[in-house]
């Protein structure tokens, strides 16, 4: 009975351990993600976008990634590459551009975020390209 009650412990414990270090995990770095699901009239979209990161970074050597639809791209917020600061707070900006086969749109241009923060990217139908609602920030 006894190595039952510390079996159990043991197992609380460690999913305990587990939860918050995924929690954390997170908190630790800036995430973008790219919920994309945009459409035009000459047919879909390939849904990835490029983010190029325009304030905050050393020498132009900052955040620049191409993140595929429902995924995401996260760097820690303590990079000094891309955070000059190395503080959780500090702001940086961000351009995002649509990907398209030929050619790229920037639908977002110096978009101010968080260096522990994310970054939500989302069109939908009818929305215009330079729409506040495109690229959304969180702290």
């Amino acid at each position: 009975m006894l190595s039952f009650v510390k079996l159990q412990s043991c197992s609380l414990f460690l999913a305990l351990f587990l939860f918050f270090s995924g929690f954390t995990n997170n908190a630790m770095a800036f995430c973008i993600y790219n919920r994309n699901d945009h459409r035009t009239h000459s047919g879909p979209v390939k849904g990835d976008i490029m983010v190029i990161q325009t304030s905050g970074n050393k020498f132009n050597r900052g955040y620049h990634a191409t993140i595929k639809r429902e995924s995401r791209g996260c760097v820690h917020w303590s990079e000094t590459s891309v955070n000059t600061s190395g503080k959780r707070d500090a702001t940086l900006t961000f351009d995002v551009y649509y990907l398209f086969t030929n050619s790229k749109v920037l639908v977002c241009k110096d978009v101010p975020l968080k260096a522990g923060g994310w970054m939500e990217v989302m069109n939908e139908p009818g929305w215009q390209w330079n729409d506040p609602r495109i690229c959304r920030t969180f702290f």
